[in-house]
C-alpha cells in the first residue's frame, strides 16, 4: 500500500489541488498537527522543502517528485527502439513512420498525453526540457536536426530561428540534413535576408563538421556526470527553480 502513491505519481500528472492537499498533510505531520487540531508552523513550508545547502531541510516538493517521475518516461522513450512499451505507445498513437517528436504534441491524448503535459509544467519554471537531454550523434537516424540538443547547449531551432521558420520539415532527422543539397531543398522559400544568410552559413559549417557513423544515436542526461537519468537529480533541479530559497529563520 505504501508504494501506491509513488506508482500513481509515476504514471499520472497530479492535479494542483491534490498536490496542495498532500503538502498540507506533510506540513501538519511535521509540526505534530492533524485534521482536527492545528499547531503553530514555526517555519514556512517552502523553507523546509529547500535543500540543506540553501538553508532548508531537504524535504523537497511533491510537485517536483511528480514531474521527475514522469520525465523518466520521456527519457525511456529516447532509449532502444525495440522496447515493447515504446512500440505499444507508438502503435496507439500511430506514429511508427513518424519521428518521436510527434509524441510530444499537445494534441496527444490518453495516458501518454498526460505524461507529456509535465513538459509544460517544467517550462513554466524556466526549465527547457530539451536542454536536459543531449545526443551523442551516431548515424543521425533517430535524432531530430532542429528540436533535439545535439550540438552546443540548445537545439538548432533556438539558435537559428529565422532559418528554422523556413524549414518545410521541422521534424527532419540529422541524417536527412547531413547533405547541403538536401538542405537547400528543404526551404519554404530561399533564404534572402542577411540574417537568414548568416544562419544558413553557420548551419552549413555544422553539417560539414558532423561525421556520421554506423552506430545508433545515444542520449545523455545533462544533469548527471555519467549521462544516466536519475530521478533525484531532476527533482532537486526542479525544486531549485520552484522553491524560493531563503535562509532558515523562525518567524
Amino acid at each position: 500500500m505504501g508504494s501506491l502513491p509513488l506508482y500513481f505519481f509515476s504514471i499520472f500528472k497530479a492535479p494542483i489541488g491534490v498536490i496542495e492537499s498532500l503538502e498540507k498533510t506533510r506540513s501538519r505531520f511535521l509540526w505534530g498537527g492533524n485534521d482536527e487540531k492545528t499547531k503553530i508552523h514555526w517555519v514556512a513550508w517552502k523553507k523546509i522543502q529547500a535543500k540543506k545547502e540553501n538553508g532548508g531541510l531537504g524535504v523537497g516538493s511533491l510537485r517536483a517528485l511528480n514531474c521527475a517521475l514522469l520525465m523518466k518516461w520521456i527519457w525511456r522513450l529516447k532509449g532502444p527502439l525495440n522496447s515493447i512499451w515504446k512500440s505499444v505507445i507508438m502503435g496507439i498513437h500511430n506514429i511508427h513512420r513518424k519521428p518521436l517528436s510527434s509524441l510530444f504534441k499537445k494534441s496527444i491524448n490518453g495516458v501518454w498525453g498526460n505524461i507529456v503535459k509535465v513538459m509544460g509544467d517544467i517550462e513554466s519554471l524556466g526549465i527547457a526540457p530539451s536542454n536536459l537531454f543531449f545526443v551523442n550523434v551516431g548515424n543521425g537516424e533517430h535524432t531530430c536536426f532542429w528540436t533535439d540538443v545535439w550540438i552546443g547547449s540548445s537545439p538548432p531551432s533556438d539558435r537559428f530561428p529565422h532559418i528554422f521558420a523556413l524549414e518545410k520539415r521541422k521534424s527532419a532527422y540529422i541524417a536527412e540534413r547531413n547533405c547541403i543539397d538536401d538542405f537547400n531543398a528543404a526551404w519554404k522559400r530561399k533564404p534572402s535576408t542577411m540574417v537568414e544568410a548568416d544562419e544558413l552559413s553557420q548551419i552549413h559549417s555544422i553539417i560539414n563538421s558532423t561525421e556520421l557513423s554506423r552506430e545508433r544515436d545515444s542520449w545523455r542526461f545533462t544533469l548527471a556526470p555519467d549521462g544516466e537519468f536519475r530521478v533525484h537529480l531532476i527533482r532537486e533541479y526542479i525544486d531549485l527553480k520552484a522553491v524560493t530559497v531563503i535562509s532558515l529563520e523562525f518567524e
